[in-house]
């Protein structure tokens, strides 16, 4: 008669999954277009005010354009604020395509508030006009250092320079024990 070897084997698995909630980090606002950002935050403001002073044939295409533009600032801010820009692949493009965006809105707001001043120049129109070229230089600028990140060189350090991974990663552990309680693992079992 002859007898069999057992081979046993224990194996043990341990996951552990932690994941992070959403972070918010201000570093985004101590760099040149988290600035520049607040800027045309505020000119926004100082335009929608402007023109809502007085009325006239463009003022309703421009408050209506400059709240468009404010909130997709706003967006933008906390898009950084959050980091969720890493997540978004081919950031620095529709970051670009929307200050380029806004640079020409910019432009036709300033023609249709010179248009609309010209007839009868009131305070209020003068205003709209000289903060729409301010608003527009704050955005061409930005749009500018926008391209040049987008082409690898940029002016100022922006969070988008060097992608950092997101806030809110999974880690995962995992841990594999096998005890195997056999000496001879090569020897055949004979019958």
């Amino acid at each position: 008669m002859m007898t069999a070897e057992v081979q046993t084997t224990t194996t043990t698995t341990t996951t552990t999954t932690t994941t992070a909630g959403p972070t918010i980090t201000l570093d985004y606002l101590r760099t040149v277009p988290g600035i520049l950002k607040f800027i045309e935050i505020l000119i926004g403001i100082i335009v929608i005010i402007c023109a809502s002073v007085s009325y006239w044939g463009g003022h309703g295409w421009i408050i209506l354009m400059v709240i468009l533009m404010v909130a997709l600032a706003v967006v933008i801010i906390v898009f950084y604020l959050t980091n969720f820009v890493a997540r978004i692949p081919r950031w620095r493009i529709v970051e670009l395509v929307y200050l380029s965006t806004c640079v020409l809105i910019w432009l036709v707001n300033f023609i249709v508030a010179i248009v609309g001043t010209s007839n009868f120049p009131i305070a209020g129109r003068i205003a709209t006009v000289i903060f729409c070229i301010f608003g527009l230089a704050a955005y061409g600028f930005d749009a500018f250092l926008s391209l040049r990140s987008y082409q690898g060189t940029p002016m100022f350090q922006t969070m988008t320079s060097e992608p950092e991974p997101a806030a809110a990663e999974s880690m995962t552990a995992t841990t594999t024990h096998a005890v195997q309680a056999q000496d001879e693992i090569d020897e055949e079992i004979k019958y």
